[in-house]
């Protein structure tokens, strides 16, 4: 679990610190009734933060990423100290096809649905959207599979800007020609390790939202 005041990443830094402390109490529960692996779920926003790829404009949700970071290497250290197998994941957006959870993103995915106008978004971080279904699937595999201190990336590998998003999903077109293509921001943020190990690839795209 993870929380803010309003949302997932507000709240100021003592309230996502408070994060870090019940991701510690999850990975002790863990241990005590009998789990062999406890896996971390952390924020494609560590990768961003940690190899200074947001511009100033974009780091409105440092504070959660400091959070995400510090439960990330608190798990690991614990899970070392408790002799319970820690596996790390991150993932950038995860979207839930009925769109009836989530925040900013899921609104104006029905908005579109609905035939409604949706204001231009100027900023230029990039994100990865991936359905809760190939999320749920790539978790059970990580839990079922996952080696101790691995580390994963799960999502589509198809980052763009949220305007680039909007404006595919309403054009109904997911994948761009080779040469529109681009590589993930980082090594990190690759899924050829989650690929390579347990042969998971995201089945679903945007697109499965209009069934």
């Amino acid at each position: 679990a993870w929380g803010g005041a309003k949302s997932l990443t507000d709240g100021g830094i003592e309230k996502q610190m408070d994060n870090v402390k019940l991701a510690s109490k999850c990975l002790a529960s863990a241990k005590a009734i009998g789990c062999d692996t406890f896996v971390n779920i952390g924020s494609s926003q560590e990768v961003f933060l940690e190899e200074d790829l947001l511009l100033s404009r974009d780091i409105s949700q440092s504070d959660y990423t400091i959070a995400k970071i510090a439960a990330r290497d608190i798990c690991r250290l614990l899970g070392y100290l408790n002799k319970i197998n820690v596996v790390h994941t991150r993932l950038s957006v995860p979207i839930d096809p009925t769109l009836n959870q989530g925040g900013f993103i899921a609104r104006m995915l029905t908005r579109i649905l609905e035939g409604e106008t949706i204001d231009s978004i100027k900023s230029k971080q990039l994100f990865d959207l991936i359905l809760l279904p190939d999320v749920s699937r790539a978790l059970y595999m990580i839990g079922s599979k996952g080696k101790n201190r691995s580390d994963y990336y799960i999502g589509k590998g198809n980052f763009k800007t949220l305007q680039e998003h909007f404006d595919c999903f309403k054009a109904r077109k997911i994948n761009f020609n080779e040469s529109d293509r681009r590589s993930p921001p980082s090594d990190r943020l690759c899924t050829f390790k989650i690929e390579e190990d347990m042969g998971f690839r995201a089945e679903h795209d945007l697109l499965t939202i209009y069934e």
